[in-house]
C-alpha cells in the first residue's frame, strides 16, 4: 500500500504539473492524490499506440476478408509490405493473429461494426 501511495504521489506531481501547477499545496496534493486513487483507468484503452493509416487500411481490408495478395493489389504495394504491416499491426494491438487483431481494432475504435442490414444488403440477396 505504501508503495501504491508513493506512484500516486508521483503521479499526482506530474499532473498536476501537466495542469500548470508546479508548486500545489498540501491541500491540492491530497484532493488530486484522492481522486487518483479513486478513478479506474483501463490503460489498454488509454494507452494503446496509433496504427498508422496504412495498417488502419490492410486491417479494415482483412476485416472484410481479403486475402495479403488481394489487399496488397488493392493498395498497390508488394504482398511482403502487406505482410509487414499485418506484423505490426499484431505487435501493437498485442494480438496472435488477424481475427483477434480485427476484435481489438472494433474496441480501439479503428474499425465499426456494421450492424443490421442495409435495403442494399436484401437487394442482393
Amino acid at each position: 500500500m505504501r508503495r501504491c501511495r508513493q506512484n500516486t504521489h508521483y503521479l499526482t506531481t506530474q499532473l498536476l504539473s501537466k495542469l500548470g501547477n508546479d508548486k500545489p499545496t498540501k491541500q491540492q496534493m491530497k484532493l488530486a492524490d484522492t481522486l487518483l486513487l479513486r478513478c479506474h483507468v483501463n490503460l489498454k484503452i488509454a494507452f494503446h499506440p496509433r496504427l498508422t493509416q496504412r495498417e488502419a487500411s490492410c486491417l479494415l481490408l482483412a476485416a472484410n476478408g481479403k486475402s495479403v495478395e488481394e489487399t496488397a493489389f488493392l493498395l498497390s504495394v508488394k504482398p511482403t509490405t502487406v505482410l509487414t504491416w499485418q506484423q505490426n499491426i499484431l505487435r501493437k494491438l498485442k494480438s496472435h493473429s488477424i481475427a483477434q487483431a480485427v476484435f481489438t481494432g472494433i474496441s480501439y475504435g479503428y474499425l465499426q461494426p456494421q450492424i443490421g442490414l442495409t435495403s442494399q444488403d436484401l437487394s442482393s440477396l
